[in-house]
């Protein structure tokens, strides 16, 4: 006997049980606190994400920032694990294992063999174009305003009440420097330029006036009680006025190996940004 559905079940019977996914492939400009809760946002939502970093990333946070697996090989952030790659083939290795590869320098040759369809700006400060950026013409998303192209969006990162949002290029708002830190964090900055050397460690209480470290002879003081959750790597030159070491106000010590709800909430604009703009799923 023939059996006679509805039109909107003969609908449904003919549709796919399950929809194929496009692949959507994101590279992260910039390997710090930012860049790392980007990625990590992104491949919770099965993106795959590339990182590309410096050969001597300034990064501070060393619990929290994928650029460090190029000093140490490989790192472990919330359960991400972050890999250096060597070369576009180790990339797509580390991508099949669901890793996030850490590229140094990545050639223009590398960029075009990946062939990422959306790039996030996530270096802080904004600078210079990368050496490969011409090898791409995969939209561009900044975290923050600036950067070395007109971005397709902008996702803001000040603190307040837009924090997270994804704004038009041109109503992005610039941080002034006092600004440029989360709450309950306090940077402590070179006072002279030369190499710089940590007496201190990733979270470790310190009291205001406590040695953090040295830049050349010129020692870094801490300005505020609290915990180190940031130091620039031992061997790296710093020059006047940057940034050498980060404190955490806070009365959770866990806080220094854990993303800071500030960082969160940005990679949750650069997850919506990337979506919307590649029209996926």
């Amino acid at each position: 006997m023939r059996v006679h559905l509805p039109s909107f079940l003969r609908a449904k019977r003919q549709q796919p049980a399950v929809r194929p996914r496009r692949r959507l492939r994101v590279l992260v400009c910039g390997g710090g606190e930012l860049g790392t809760a980007t990625a990590h946002r992104l491949l919770r939502a099965g993106v795959e994400v590339l990182v590309a970093e410096r050969r001597e990333p300034t990064a501070l946070c060393r619990a929290v920032a994928c650029a460090f697996a190029i000093y140490e090989g490989q790192v472990e952030v919330e359960g991400l694990r972050a890999a250096r790659a060597d070369g576009a083939l180790q990339a797509e290795a580390l991508l099949q294992e669901r890793a996030l590869p850490v590229l140094i320098e990545p050639t223009g040759e590398m960029i075009r063999h990946l062939a990422p369809g959306i790039v996030i700006d996530a270096r802080s400060p904004k600078g210079a174009p990368p050496p490969w950026a011409e090898a791409t013409s995969a939209a561009l998303i900044a975290l923050g305003p600036g950067s070395w192209a007109q971005p397709k969006a902008v996702v803001e990162t000040r603190p307040g009440l837009l924090l997270g949002s994804v704004r038009e290029a041109q109503e992005a708002t610039p941080l002034p420097a006092e600004d440029r830190a989360p709450e309950q964090i306090v940077l402590a900055r070179a006072q002279a330029s030369g190499i710089f050397r940590a007496a201190t460690s990733i979270g470790e209480a310190v009291e205001p006036g406590q040695l953090l470290g040295w830049v050349g002879r010129q020692e870094v003081p801490a300005t505020a009680a609290g915990f180190v959750r940031g130091l620039l790597a031992d061997g790296l030159r710093a020059s006047e006025g940057q940034a050498v070491a980060e404190i955490y106000l806070g009365p959770e010590r866990e806080a220094c190996f854990r993303l800071l709800p500030w960082a969160r909430a940005v990679a949750g604009g650069a997850l919506e940004a990337v979506l919307a703009l590649a029209g996926w799923p």
